[in-house]
């Protein structure tokens, strides 16, 4: 078992409920690094405007919290 995922996440891997194949997929998945939205989409960092691909950590973004 690999030791960076919890039981209940191994359970879900060793028993998935929504298996099938897409049509056309357009995306390609990756174990454990969700992508919620692309490199090059623009958000506010400190005073600024840019993509979310150049924010350096500690710098502060507008999130919905």
């Amino acid at each position: 078992m690999n030791e960076s995922y919890s039981k209940e996440v191994m359970k879900h891997f060793k028993n998935p409920i929504n298996m099938g194949k897409i049509k056309n997929p357009d995306g390609v998945g990756k174990v454990g690094n969700v992508v919620c939205i692309l490199p090059n989409t623009m958000i506010q960092s400190n005073d600024d405007i840019k993509p979310i691909e150049n924010i350096k950590l500690n710098n502060r973004v507008l999130s919905h919290d």
